[in-house]
């Protein structure tokens, strides 16, 4: 940078400038002369950042500033104005992601003229949330000495939210020429939530923490306090019960913002070795007896050694005899699974779906006597499950199903029909969703059943053909899986293999699904990377006039767009 830029003399403020490529910018404009001031949520990483700066670069490192969650440098007037004031140009990187995406990467962004007077805000609703986070960062600067002890700094007002006061919001911005404005949202909570904050005592003699409200009425966010908004411009403050103060400072913890880590956990990391290493030993080669021979006989003797080696039931917790893995190991392990394409990774952990999700929902919600007699046999891998919530008039729509269940006695009588009903054709149990109280809340109108099969009342019409499912032939026309059209009619089911409770079908389904949307992205992922992988092999082994197509360019293309 320092051959593009000669910025001796100016202040460089780094947004995210305690790691990365934040930290790799700020290292740049302090090569380029700049004095640097590394803005970042942390101030331990704040502080190392700017004394490894330092030594690595021998400038001076002329401040750490402790950066507010999610204030951007989007507009950079106060910042303008507080280089002004110490006889400096802020030259402003914004190397991090904002509310609109990445916004600047790269670019040098200076002040052009002089700086406009102080306007009150025009737009109470859109632009004053911004402004209001420049306001918060141009106060940090301003105690971390970016400008003169004379600088005036005036926060906006929070007031009771009001949709038709916006008249009323611009006289008044207007009479107390607020440059961060005044703020209307009619959510009071998310209006505590943003409004502004000072963590140390500010120029002007501005209250810093623990020191009450601000001056103009802006809002002090204190623990254990909370505005009351009975008239306009109140601040009245009450003390909070301690179990109410303790869920909002667990709710705070939870928004105090954070850096994603990338890093697979090195227990994961062994997980993910030990499952490769049984996909690529025992199940990739146990793919060419396909056809051969029965393929559940197969899933059988995978299954065996699967449990020998301790890989059974990743999702279902240890004291079921699963292996109890949190959502990121499983994701991994099904990552490694979905390398099969023939489902025998699935199958020989006993992972494959609609099983697992099934299993986690008996889990949560079935009684003990529906545990003893389903859940057992299903995470042994003695019996199979298939899931029929899906209809030809409800299929994105849930809540549409039209499929009816009445209490008859001690029994309920459903009738309807299933489209789509998973591993139907090759189970011994279903899950089945039914509409059991019409009158009720949109989603508490449905109740799930389970189904022992075969059953008269649960006929299977058809398999429906859908791509990528017969990828191989099977023994005998032996039938694996599918999806398959059911017709349900006089179905007697007894009224205690109802699931969850009555009402609670939707609820449930749609926490059963979530597991399954997981396993088919990870599939999705590791066969996509299979698929590249055979393509890339291809490409190497063929050759043509006398060299391999790998050399070809258009081949390198492809194969780069696939990646």
């Amino acid at each position: 940078m320092s051959r593009l830029f000669d910025l001796t003399g100016k202040v460089a403020v780094v947004t995210g400038g305690s790691r990365g490529i934040g930290r790799s910018i700020a290292q740049g404009f302090a090569e380029a002369g700049a004095d640097v001031v590394v803005a970042s949520r942390k101030l331990d990483a704040c502080e190392t950042a700017a004394r490894e700066i330092a030594e690595s670069t021998g400038r001076r490192a002329l401040g750490r500033l402790r950066r507010p969650g999610r204030a951007g440098l989007r507009r950079v007037r106060p910042l303008r104005r507080a280089g002004q004031q110490r006889g400096h140009v802020a030259a402003l990187r914004r190397p991090c992601l904002g509310d609109g995406g990445i916004l600047g990467q790269g670019q040098r962004r200076e002040p052009q003229g002089a700086v406009p007077p102080e306007r009150p805000h025009r737009h109470a609703h859109g632009q004053g949330r911004r402004r209001q986070h420049h306001q918060r960062l141009y106060g940090r600067l301003a105690a971390a000495g970016l400008a003169r002890a004379g600088l005036r700094l005036r926060q906006g007002r929070a007031e009771r939210p009001d949709h038709r006061s916006g008249r009323r919001l611009r006289a008044e911005g207007a009479r107390q020429r607020h440059p961060a404005g005044r703020r209307a949202d009619r959510h009071r909570r998310s209006l505590e939530r943003r409004s502004p904050r000072a963590d140390q005592a500010l120029p002007d003699g501005t209250c810093g923490r623990g020191g009450g409200l601000y001056r103009h009425g802006a809002l002090a966010r204190q623990p254990g306090l909370r505005l009351d908004h009975r008239r306009p411009g109140a601040c009245r403050r009450r003390r909070l019960p301690s179990d109410e103060l303790s869920l909002r400072n667990k709710i705070k913890a939870r928004r105090e913002p954070f850096m994603i880590n990338f890093e697979i956990p090195d227990d994961i990391k062994a997980i993910r070795a030990k499952v490769g290493a049984f996909i690529d030993e025992h199940v990739l080669p146990a793919e060419k007896e396909i056809g051969a021979r029965p393929y559940f006989d197969i899933v059988k003797a995978l299954q065996a050694k699967a449990r020998a080696e301790g890989l059974w039931c990743p999702f279902v917790p240890k004291e079921w005899g699963g292996m109890g893995l949190g959502h990121l190991a499983n994701a991994i392990v099904q990552i490694e699974v979905g390398r099969s394409f023939s489902y025998l990774g699935a199958w020989a952990l006993n992972c494959m779906g609609p099983q697992d999700a099934t299993m986690v929902t008996l889990i949560e919600h079935g009684t003990e006597e529906q545990k003893e007699k389903y859940l057992k046999p299903l995470v042994n891998g003695d019996i199979r499950i298939c899931f029929s919530m899906t209809e030809r008039a409800a299929g994105s729509d849930a809540t549409g199903m039209q499929t009816k269940a009445e209490l008859d006695g001690d029994e309920w009588v459903l009738n309807g029909e299933k489209w789509f009903a998973s591993s139907a054709s090759i189970s011994q149990l279903a899950l089945v969703m039914a509409k059991t109280d019409p009158d009720a809340p949109r989603h508490r109108q449905f109740s799930t059943f389970l189904v022992e099969l075969p059953n008269p009342g649960y006929r299977i019409l058809r398999d429906i053909p859908v791509m990528g499912e017969n990828n191989h032939k099977h023994y005998e026309d032996e039938q694996v899986g599918g999806h398959a059209e059911v017709r349900i009619e006089n179905l007697r089911v007894p009224a205690k293999n109802l699931l969850g409770g009555r009402g609670a079908g939707f609820s449930m389904g749609q926490h059963r699904l979530g597991y399954g949307r997981l396993r088919h992205g990870m599939w999705s992922i590791a066969k996509a990377q299979a698929a590249l992988d055979m393509a890339a092999k291809r490409a190497l082994e063929r050759t043509t006039f006398g060299k391999p197509v790998a050399e070809r360019q258009i081949v390198q293309f492809q194969l780069a767009e696939c990646a």
